[in-house]
This record gives structure tokens, C-alpha cells and sequence, in this order.
């Protein structure tokens, strides 16, 4: 995959899809196997807003059932087997676990329905996955057993737990970057780093869009037959009327930390706790991570959209930390045990209040915007996201109206498409690059074999790989490789040795100044700066 910007200019596109998040990057992926030529473009970096800020959990929608959602849960269900066929080598199965206290909603007797509901609603929840990814039956613990794999936790009233299975996404960036990749594959032309700055609409409908280049500086058009804003908060920018009746979106940002501490082995554990002051009820998800880590949150506040999203106040993470002792003292959690955090913006409620120390109130759904319908702006749509794991269903929504077809045309092609995804993982000792790249990994075998030196004592990075990120995956500034392309800054903040190793490969191939250099250190370590924390 090249950073090609003339070819966009040479013939008029079917699709212009804005934003290389999980919601463009899946459309955009979709729309190229429907046949369409597409152009994708984002002002950043693929993945680089709120995409990337997650637990990593593709969820089933369990939590539907207490309003009997039974469509919006299957559409999770679906979306989260869709993701798992796609790139199985970047997902697992994921236990879960929640506490059951008292005989109401969360009681033991009504959580073991739940498990049997949930089952049989997903009964089709493994449909062409390979066997180690399938997703096992859920199942209720007793009281000791929950306080073995959860200790610490308060015992009054405590009757036991209930466990279902969800996925974890190891790494959501390169499962972006995967489907942006096989974008690619089917011809689509993706590019980062290119703004789109301004639409227009021509005399036979289609649109124009004026681009900027962000690191040429340069400006030139591209011409669509329909467009579909994923900008994700960014998206009210790019809106192609001016409505002066439109309510702006209020957004509010989620914080996640992950810390040094592995507070539960190979499961995930959901914990809730009523506060006595304000009574509202605070719920935490608490997520293994890599193998020495947990990733727990998720925090929100109203934050607007116009704000700097990094780095992080202190003051924020140590809210987080705090909240975290209160519903789980055990934990014992300080300040310096944080050592990384995650952050992005979602929409919320329309007209939503927000009480006095409660949380925003989130959309619950994604939604589709037809300015067609709305502005009179013919084929140009905007998705307002909300959930990772169902941009696949939101694609298919969006492409039916770019592109309406037979539904029974729809079906038949997406069961085919899971069916025909990248080569199967048959166990998790495949080797280091079937792990981390499954049907990539010839290719970077080749690149790994020109420069096979390891960059790190945990022997995560190679020279060849940071040479292939370069060469066939559009990485141009450290950042990309750090948070993007690879693991390094998954979890901590990597080494200086490490950072300056993977930064000098780069200055060779772009022929960086020593100042550029320097330049691209201080942005990476920009993202910690709030832990106060100096790498080693």
C-alpha cells in the first residue's frame, strides 16, 4: 500500500469516504468489495483519534437484554463474529465476569437466565470461526468460586457471578489498519495525513472535495459520486450545509488507564458500586492486558471537541484512580502504578442534563445523517459512532443507501466474504509473525530477513518490520509506528533507546534533520507526559 496522491486526481471516484477510523476503514473495505472505486482519506494518521481508545472488548450487547433490545444485540453479535472471521489473529475469546448480589436485576437467579437467553440468542455466535477462537457457553459461579477469581470484593449479599464470553481485540489499531489494508487489496486508494478541507456539489450531483496534503503542504481536488463523512468528532467540520436550525453534538470523552498490576488472571471483571453522595451508579470493566497489565475504565466527562484531547490532565487519571479504590479497594491502586491511558470522544444524548457528578449521558446507538434528506445535499452521508464492534453493520446500512441491492444478494455475499477471509491461525505457537500478521507474514518475512535485528529486549520489534511499516504501510512519523504499526507504546512508555533505534530508521528513510529527529521524540513522549514518568 503506497502514499500515491496523483492517482487520485487522474479519474472521478464511485465513493470518497472521509476518516480512516474502524467505521471508514470497514466501509471503505465493504464499498471495494462491492466493486466501487473508493478513495479514503484521513487528516491524521489511520486510527489515530478514538478509534484507538477502547478496552479492546468486542461486545456481544449482553446488556440489551435488560430492555429485551433483541435486534440491536443481535446486530453486536453479528458485527463481533464479522470482526472475529475477518482478522482472527488479532482477536481471542475474552471471559467476563460480574459479581451478583441481592435477587434483583443483577441477582444470581436472574443473571443465570440472562446466560441461557444470551446463549441461545448467539447460538450462531461461532459460525466459521477456527475452534480456538470460538466463544464457549456462559455459566453462573458460586459464591467461593467468585471470590477466588475475584478477591477482595464485598461479600454482603454476595451470592456468586455470572460468566459469558466476549472478544478482545489485542490490538485495534493494526484491526483498522488490517481492513484499510485489504481496502487496498480490492483497489481502493487509502491515504493518511490528507485533510479534506472544503465539499462543493457539481452539476451532475457528484461532489468535490479540495484536499490538503499535511505533510507537503500542497492542495488539489478529488470529484466523488457520493461521499460518506466518518470523521468521528471532526465530522460537524465537514458538514456540507450551513444549518443554522442544527443543534451541535455535545461530546464527551472517555478515559482509560492501564497499570501496572495483573489484577485478574485471563478474565475480564465488570464491578458496580452506588455512590452514597450523589447515588448514582459507577461500573467498571477491569481487562487483562499484554502479561503484566490491566486495563481498566471507562471514565467519561463533557469535553469539547475544539479541546486538545492529549495529553491527559493528572488531575483526570487520578479521578480515575480513585474511583477505582472506591469500587474495588483491593486494587490498592497509586498514581505510579498507572503506566499508559487511552482517550476519545463519543456523542452524547441530545438535550441530555447532566447532574451534578454524574456521568454524560452516551448516544446509544451509531447513527447515519442523509443530507439528502436533511439538507437537500444529495449522496453524501455522515455517521455519527458509537460502538467499535458494530461498524460493520453500520457499514452495510450506509453502502445500501450509496448503493441499494437485492438483500438476498447481501446475505448470500457476506457469508461468502467470512468464509474467504485471511488464512487461518491454527494455534497460538503458529510463530512471532503468524501472531501478529497472519497472511502478511511472507511478505515481512522478507523485509525481517534483509534487517533482522531485534529493536527492544522483549524482542517485539524488528528493523525489518519498521522498514515494511515504512515501505508498504504509510508509517511517517515515529508516533505511527509507536502507537499504530506496532505494540511498543501499548503498555508503557518504550525505552529511549528503543524510541531513537525505530526513530533512526526512519530519519535514513526520510532524511530527517537532527532536529526533526528530536522533534518527533518529544511528540511520543508527549503522550505520558501527564504519568511524569521518564522512559529508562
Amino acid at each position: 500500500m503506497q502514499r500515491n496522491l496523483e492517482k487520485i486526481q487522474d479519474a472521478p471516484y464511485d465513493l470518497l469516504v472521509v476518516g480512516g477510523g474502524i467505521q471508514g476503514a470497514v466501509i471503505a473495505y465493504k464499498a471495494a468489495k462491492r466493486g466501487l472505486s473508493v478513495v479514503l482519506a484521513d487528516k491524521g494518521d489511520f486510527c489515530g483519534a478514538s478509534s484507538s481508545n477502547s478496552l479492546k472488548i468486542l461486545h456481544g450487547g449482553l446488556r440489551y437484554l435488560q430492555t429485551l433490545d433483541v435486534k440491536r444485540m443481535r446486530d453486536s453479535i453479528r458485527s463481533r463474529r464479522e470482526i472475529m472471521n475477518f482478522a482472527p489473529h488479532l482477536v481471542k475469546p475474552l471471559a467476563c465476569i460480574m459479581p451478583a448480589y441481592g435477587h434483583g436485576l443483577k441477582g444470581k437467579e436472574i443473571m443465570r437466565i440472562a446466560m441461557l437467553l444470551n446463549d441461545a440468542i448467539s447460538l450462531d455466535r461461532n459460525s466459521g470461526l477456527p475452534e480456538n477462537k470460538r466463544l464457549p457457553a456462559g455459566y453462573v459461579l458460586t459464591k467461593q468460586q467468585c471470590l477466588e477469581r475475584v478477591p477482595g470484593i464485598s461479600e454482603a449479599k454476595l451470592h456468586g457471578a455470572s460468566v459469558w464470553y466476549d472478544a478482545l481485540a489485542t490490538n485495534t489499531e493494526r484491526l483498522v489498519l488490517e481492513y484499510i489494508l485489504q481496502a487496498a487489496e480490492q483497489g481502493a486508494t487509502c491515504l493518511n495525513y490528507l485533510s479534506v478541507e472544503t465539499l462543493s456539489k457539481n452539476a451532475d450531483n457528484s461532489i468535490t472535495a479540495d484536499l490538503s496534503d499535511q505533510l507537503t503542504g500542497s492542495h488539489f481536488t478529488v470529484s466523488a459520486a457520493r461521499l460518506i463523512n466518518c470523521a468521528g468528532a471532526a465530522f460537524e467540520d465537514l458538514l456540507p450545509v450551513n444549518d443554522q436550525n442544527r443543534v451541535p453534538v455535545r461530546w464527551a470523552r472517555g478515559l482509560n488507564i492501564v497499570v501496572r498490576k495483573k489484577l485478574f488472571s485471563e478474565a475480564a471483571v465488570t464491578l458496580e458500586e452506588q455512590t452514597a453522595d450523589t447515588g448514582r451508579k459507577r461500573m467498571l470493566f477491569m481487562v487483562p492486558w499484554r502479561e503484566h497489565y490491566t486495563m481498566i475504565g471507562t471514565h467519561y466527562v463533557e469535553h469539547s471537541r475544539k479541546s486538545a484531547l492529549f495529553p491527559v490532565n493528572k488531575n483526570d487519571i487520578l479521578t480515575l484512580v480513585d474511583e477505582i479504590n472506591a469500587i474495588y479497594p483491593h486494587a490498592q491502586l497509586h498514581f505510579d502504578d498507572v503506566s499508559f491511558y487511552h482517550a476519545g470522544l463519543l456523542p452524547m444524548q441530545e438535550n441530555a442534563s447532566l447532574a451534578e457528578g454524574s456521568e454524560p449521558e452516551l448516544c446509544k446507538e451509531s447513527s447515519i445523517i442523509d443530507h439528502g434528506k436533511q439538507h437537500g445535499f444529495e449522496h453524501c452521508f455522515s455517521i455519527k459512532g458509537i460502538k467499535y464492534t458494530t461498524a460493520p453493520q453500520v457499514a452495510d446500512k450506509v453502502l445500501n443507501l450509496v448503493q441499494p441491492i437485492d438483500k438476498s444478494q447481501v446475505t448470500v455475499r457476506d457469508q461468502q466474504a467470512e468464509r474467504a477471509q485471511a488464512p487461518r491461525l491454527k494455534t497460538p505457537e503458529d510463530g512471532y509473525l503468524s501472531r501478529r500478521y497472519a497472511g502478511r507474514s511472507l511478505n515481512i518475512e522478507a523485509y525481517i530477513d534483509a534487517a533482522p535485528d531485534w529493536l527492544d529486549e522483549e524482542h517485539s520489534l524488528t528493523t525489518g518490520e519498521v522498514n515494511y511499516f515504512i515501505e508498504e504501510e504509510m508509517a511517517q512519523h515515529l508516533s505511527d509506528v509507536v502507537f499504530r504499526r506496532s505494540a511498543l507504546g501499548s503498555a508503557q512508555c518504550p525505552g529511549l533507546d528503543v524510541l531513537r533505534g525505530v526513530s533512526q530508521i526512519m530519519a535514513k528513510h526520510f532524511n530527517w534533520s537532527a532536529d526533526r529527529q528530536s522533534n518527533e521524540l518529544k511528540q511520543v513522549l508527549q503522550r505520558y507526559q501527564p504519568l511524569q514518568l521518564q522512559p529508562q
